[in-house]
């Protein structure tokens, strides 16, 4: 996200070029592999794997939400999330290296754990936001009460109540 808010990219609507839809969908392979694996109790994960694996899922997701979230079936989408897969590449090894220091290095564990749980909220509310823009062509609710509406949601989930 730190990316997608300094270049001002949380706009994007380009759909990605076959090559940077195969890179983002690649890095799902390892926490599928771990996944399945663990499931199968084949091995058991252990905290690095879920760093590393976490990492790269958790970064092509975000991208992926972008243009999710974005793209437009009216108009044309010119807005590129990434340039070219160099940059696409450079956010991935980013996250990776980031999560391995913080791996290390335990002390970063605290504000780890505050940006995940900020990231968890945020992905939440994207995703109610993009659901409820969807229904709403029906209903004509503005993007304002769709905003009320996905916070509200968030307050029910940081207060714990259960759905």
């Amino acid at each position: 996200m730190v990316f997608f808010l300094w270049n001002k990219r949380l706009g994007g609507n380009k759909p990605y070029s076959m090559a940077m839809a195969l890179l983002g969908a690649f890095a799902f392979l390892p926490i599928a592999i771990d996944g399945f694996f663990s499931y199968m109790s084949v091995w058991e994960s252990n905290n690095l794997m879920r760093v590393i694996s976490g990492s790269l899922a958790g970064c092509s997701l975000v991208g992926f939400g972008l243009l999710a979230a974005n793209v437009s079936w009216k108009e044309k989408n010119e807005k590129p999330i990434y340039r070219d897969i160099k940059e696409q590449l450079v956010v991935l090894v980013s996250s990776l290296v980031l999560g391995l220091v913080m791996y290390v290095y335990q002390g970063f564990f605290l504000v780890a754990s505050v940006m995940v749980s900020i990231g968890i909220l945020c992905f939440w509310s994207g995703f109610f936001y993009i659901v409820l823009q969807a229904l709403s062509c029906n209903w004509k609710l503005k993007n304002g009460w769709i905003s009320l509406i996905c916070g509200l949601l968030m307050i029910l989930m940081i207060g714990g109540v259960r759905f």
